[in-house]
């Protein structure tokens, strides 16, 4: 295991902003229901209830389907399932109403097969074929169902281009972390994001790594933090100059102060160990108090 940067999110998180979308009126009508034209067929569709992504590849439930799915094309190929590498996932339609004419039936589900990559440090999402559960529609023609499954991988597009996930990058208290080149990983439930320091030369890996619970997560190596808790220490510069005059004496001085070795303390995370560096100088010039003491000794004062 080893990376500096790490962005988690889970079903959970990517289900609720689907769910949040298709309760909004304007967003329904316009991603979850409509028509669409396949040569001489026009198809109405309504899909009746949110969207749900499954961030589990083969052989998580579903993926069985894979050799009896539909490309954009209309066709099944014998294409293999996709690799773990591939961060292959699915996108789920329940409730997929479709009528044409006086043909009218609803899909009970729809699983749209979808892959992801990076472009860059972008994450990208690829819909490849969907599947659809004919058994409630056994009147649909080979033309409606194709449209039906164009529909499918096009709505699946559509979302999921809507979840936009940033660039990992990381800065703060005016210090920028530069970063290398991302990893973006799928499965178990959750799409990881992660990053190594760019003046390391391994690739981030999540292996045998323990992730947390949370639906959204983000974490920091001690490098990350140490970094930025030394270019913080570094903009630390403070320097002063006053003069006085305390009556018998008159003193003018010059301090510098920074911050140096700043640590996170392994110990406790939210503490940071650290040298404070202060460099004083000053001058005191005394007065001619000479007379006085003449006049001390002449009275038989002085010693």
């Amino acid at each position: 295991m080893s990376f500096d940067v790490a962005l988690g999110l889970t079903n959970a998180t990517v289900n609720r902003a689907l769910a949040q979308l298709y309760a909004k009126p304007d967003a329904r009508n316009k991603f979850f229901k409509g028509s669409k034209t396949v040569g001489p067929v026009t198809i109405n569709y309504d899909i009746q209830e949110p969207p749900t992504v499954s961030l589990d590849g083969p052989p998580a439930d579903g993926w069985d389907k894979w050799k009896d799915a539909i490309d954009n094309n209309g066709v099944t190929d014998d294409k293999p399932v996709p690799a773990a590498a591939d961060n292959p996932f699915q996108v789920r339609f329940t409730q997929f109403e479709v009528s044409s004419g006086s043909d009218t039936g609803t899909a009970p589900l729809v699983i749209v097969f979808c892959t992801s990559s990076l472009a860059g440090t972008k994450v990208t999402f690829d819909p490849q074929k969907a599947w659809l559960d004919e058994s409630k529609v056994p009147g649909w023609t080979k033309i409606i169902l194709n449209a039906a499954i164009g529909v499918a991988l096009q709505k699946a597009e559509q979302q999921l281009a809507g979840l936009d996930i940033p660039p990992l990058s990381f800065g703060t208290a005016g210090v920028t972390v530069d970063l290398g080149d991302p990893v973006a990983t799928i499965g178990g439930g959750r799409l990881l994001l992660l990053a190594n320091l760019k003046s390391k030369k391994d690739p981030p890996d999540p292996a045998g790594f323990t992730w947390p619970q949370q639906d959204l997560f983000g974490l920091l190596s001690t490098d990350v933090m140490n970094q930025v808790a030394g270019g913080a220490a570094a903009k630390f510069h403070k320097t002063d100059t006053g003069d006085g005059d305390k009556g018998i004496a008159k003193y003018t001085y010059t301090y510098t102060a920074s911050v140096s070795g700043a640590q996170v303390n392994p110990a406790k995370l939210t503490e940071i160990d650290a040298t404070l560096n202060i460099n004083f100088s000053g001058d005191v010039t005394t007065l001619d108090i000479c007379p006085m003491e003449r006049a001390l000794k002449g009275l038989g004062g002085g010693n």
